[in-house]
């Protein structure tokens, strides 16, 4: 169960303000495979993780290009970098929260456009939850099962495989933009 509302400005041209407020129930839908239990205050095991969270987001997009206005823009490349900053705090006692917590997460893009030889793109991530969560509350480490690349996830790693309280990676990636292999027949 999550219900979620927020609120953006921008109050500058690609520097985006935003605020969102976060309640959460989550259990486990098969507890005998995935377990969410934890041990309360007084060492009694629960099921449900109850979570009201309030975010505070800062994304700046230097030389970002859109068409369009409001809510109907869209990007015109992805030639800009991107730096995101985000402060969540877990407030305990509010909609009859279960934890008290501080998360930080800090992302930065940078694609440098390297002549005929095409784009490269590397993306730098960090977090860290300051307090004690259960696994529910924890950051998932993105996993792609797919056939296909998704951005910045890491391949033939599982759905749910490492959950972390403070990570840190970095995804480099080269895209020739067709330079190489369009020019190999067949």
């Amino acid at each position: 169960n999550l219900t979620t509302g927020g609120i953006e400005f921008e109050p500058v041209k690609n520097l985006t303000f935003r605020l969102n407020m976060t309640y959460k129930a989550l259990k486990a839908a098969d507890a005998t495979r995935f377990s969410l239990a934890y041990f309360d205050e007084l060492g009694n095991i629960e099921n449900q993780v109850k979570q009201y969270e309030t975010q505070y987001v800062v994304d700046y997009t230097p030389k970002r290009r859109t068409v369009n206005h409001g809510v109907e823009r869209l990007e015109v490349d992805w030639n800009y970098p991107r730096l995101l900053f985000s402060y969540t705090q877990g407030l305990k006692g509010v909609f009859d929260s279960d934890f008290d917590y501080d998360k930080l997460q800090l992302y930065y893009r940078q694609p440098i456009l390297i002549g005929g030889f095409g784009r490269f793109t590397s993306t730098f991530e960090a977090g860290k939850i300051f307090g004690h969560v259960p696994l529910g509350l924890m950051g998932v480490i993105p996993g792609n099962q797919s056939w296909f690349g998704i951005e910045n996830t890491f391949n033939n790693m599982n759905y749910y495989e490492f959950m972390a309280d403070e990570y840190v990676s970095l995804h480099l990636e080269h895209n020739f933009g067709g330079r190489l292999f369009s020019r190999i027949p067949g």
